[in-house]
């Protein structure tokens, strides 16, 4: 589906007295590229909310200050409209919110070219998108600064969600909810039929232990993030650290040696300590004991010729034939008496038990090395201190060089390394599923663990309302569902970043950006981050790069989307953008006139607006290139 926005008309909103924006021409058709000076303070923020709200119907959930926030400041009004004309594959749609500043209240009518009726009330969509124009959607083509910093952000996951919306993969996510709901349904009926108190009972425990699993999911997120963030710091800290010590050549060198050593260092603690744990895993290598008490076992079996070779289950076989295997007959006392003896005998489960643990016993050996090895770890963490006293030296001697701020900086990475060995900790006993190697493990402090206890409970549950076989389908889809969103989702990823890095070596040419993953955010080949500009640039070719092969066709609403680039970079913006949206508004600042809106004053066929006015009181519409040309140069 085209969507395409053919005009927008104010009546009372803020400095907006009554203006009209038409974005068609003269046979009907919608401009490929509007640009509209507003300069800062006139309205340029009000006019994308508004066009956003008009888009989602999601302005009669505003609250009342929110509204009133509207109203004219310059004279006093109660009522206040804004419309927005918009053409869904040629079917013209006209969408007016209707405020009401004294009662606080936006309401939504719908006025649809074609159909009878006129005007109903509401806020009505084609039916293909009511699904679609969430606001988290439309906040994807109508766009502003912030929301090209939140592509690149690293905590924000703007780009992976991008993809998802824009491409609609949420659809299988709300698939997996009704699926939920199918279940949560069942459920319900299922104990509408049973009265037990322990229904109840085990539906609480379920409840509580999800709750639980979903609360340390969410403190592992946010000691990941934090994690990042220190890491991110110290690699800066460390940056500055090491220019000051580069400034001597001497001290490089000899703090590149120390650094070699402590990283071999490093590297045999961690040998030597797994050793060590590999060692304390065995209690006979700590109690001399216990050692002797195994050994006795050991020759104990050797003597009584444990385990016997003849197993219980040979003598319950042998009680169903009619003749014994010395030839004589079994009759029903007979019977009885090998029954009885047979209990004396061990079955082959406990006989296959017991030769393990004869086997066992003989080949186990006391590691007489973990003496050794608990000397040789006492030696090499005295050695890491030697060495961390050299670097400390280093920076002693640089600070009394002049260069002060390099203690400071090493104090501000020791405890930013402290909190990262914390906070690793906190991840891995989080995040782990080696038990055995993590001890004091439990529901409590450990993801994996919590959601066992969760399944636990959730399956008694459901087993004594009687749904669990529907629950265990019902779970079996929802992981088809959510591999299949997986899979397109990585699949879209490749693509998109493929035809990305094309249009952004056309945009920056002066620099050597590649785009390599996208993980939440997007991740850049051999560095964490990008000039203002650089981190704009990227941003509309990404975006546009999604909107060019989304299934349905959107405008591009854009803010100010020059004001950060040089002048090169503006030209190659202009240049590409056009190409990148099959209708571009934009709306600018005189101060983007230079580099980026003077190059479409080259193109056929641009719409140009200027909005201005005094302070305090309502603005004045200007059409045309050449009062828009010479507004740039104007000071307003």
């Amino acid at each position: 589906m085209k969507i395409s926005i053919l005009g927008w008309e104010y009546e009372n909103i803020r400095r907006m007295g009554n203006l009209k924006i038409d974005l068609e021409d003269s046979d009907g058709k919608v401009y490929e590229n509007t640009l509209i000076m507003m300069p800062n303070g006139t309205g340029k923020t009000t006019t994308l909310r508004l066009i956003g709200a008009a888009l989602t119907g999601k302005a009669d959930k505003w609250k009342e200050h929110d509204v009133r926030s509207f109203k004219p400041s310059y004279k006093k009004d109660s009522k206040g409209k804004f419309c927005l004309k918009v053409s869904f594959d040629g079917e013209i749609y006209y969408y007016v919110m209707n405020f009401d500043y004294e009662l606080g209240e936006v309401r939504y009518e719908t006025s649809r070219i074609g159909r009878s009726g006129g005007i109903e009330s509401g806020h009505m969509l084609p039916h293909s998108l009511k699904d679609v124009f969430t606001t988290e959607f439309v906040d994807r083509f109508v766009f502003d600064g912030e929301q090209a910093q939140k592509t690149l952000n690293s905590g924000s996951g703007e780009a992976e969600r991008a993809i998802v919306y824009l491409y609609q993969l949420d659809k299988m996510d709300k698939l997996c909810d009704e699926i939920d709901k199918l279940v949560e349904k069942k459920q319900e009926s299922a104990n509408s039929q049973v009265t037990e108190r322990s229904v109840k009972l085990h539906k609480s425990r379920a409840e509580n232990r999800r709750k639980h699993y979903e609360s340390l999911l969410k403190k592992y997120e946010n000691a990941k993030g934090e994690l990042e963030i220190k890491k991110s710091k110290k690699k800066s800290l460390e940056e500055r650290y090491q220019n000051i010590i580069s400034q001597d050549e001497q001290m490089r060198e000899e703090q590149g040696i120390l650094n070699e050593r402590k990283r071999k260092i490093k590297l045999q603690i961690g040998e030597t300590t797994e050793k060590i744990i590999s060692g304390l895993r065995k209690p006979y290598n700590l109690q001399v004991e216990m050692d002797m008490r195994l050994q006795g076992l050991w020759q104990n079996m050797q003597t009584l010729r444990l385990p016997r070779n003849v197993a219980k289950e040979f003598f319950q076989e042998l009680i169903d034939n009619k003749l014994c295997i010395c030839g004589r007959c079994i009759g029903d006392q007979e019977r009885k008496v090998i029954l009885k003896n047979a209990e004396e005998y061990l079955a082959q489960e406990e006989f296959a038990v017991l030769n393990e643990i004869k086997s066992a016993l003989k080949e186990y050996e006391v590691d007489c090395d973990l003496k050794q090895h608990r000397q040789n770890l006492q030696l090499l963490i005295d050695e890491e201190q030697k060495v961390n006293n050299g670097l400390d030296h280093l920076a002693s001697t640089m600070a009394k060089r002049g260069h002060q701020e390099i203690l400071h900086i090493k104090n501000l990475i020791e405890e930013l390394e402290s909190d990262i060995r914390h906070l690793e900790t906190e991840c891995q006993k989080l995040s782990t599923k080696d038990y055995i190697s993590n001890f004091g493990l439990t529901d409590d402090n450990n993801i994996n663990k919590a959601y066992e206890a969760w399944q636990d409970e959730k399956k008694w549950y459901e087993k004594i309302n009687g749904t669990y076989k529907f629950t265990q389908k019902a779970e079996k889809l929802e992981r088809y569902v959510q591999k299949v969103k997986k899979k397109a989702l990585q699949k879209l990823k490749k693509y998109i970043i493929q035809e990305t890095n094309v249009k952004v070596q056309e945009i920056i040419r002066n620099d050597n950006v590649h785009i390599k993953d996208i993980n939440g955010h997007l991740v850049f080949e051999d560095r964490d981050n990008l000039s203002e500009g650089q981190n704009l640039a990227v941003a509309y070719a990404y975006i546009g790069t999604l909107f060019e092969h989304s299934q349905n066709e959107f405008p591009f609403v854009v803010d100010s989307p020059a004001a950060p680039l040089d002048l090169n970079m503006r030209r190659e913006i202009a240049k590409i953008m056009p190409g990148l949206f099959h209708q571009m508004i934009v709306f600018v600042t005189s101060g983007e006139k230079e580099g980026f809106a003077e190059t479409y004053f080259e193109r056929e066929k641009v719409k140009y607006y200027t909005i201005d006015g005094n302070k305090d009181e309502a603005v004045n519409l200007h059409e045309g290139k050449k009062y828009f040309a010479e507004f740039q140069g104007r000071t307003v």
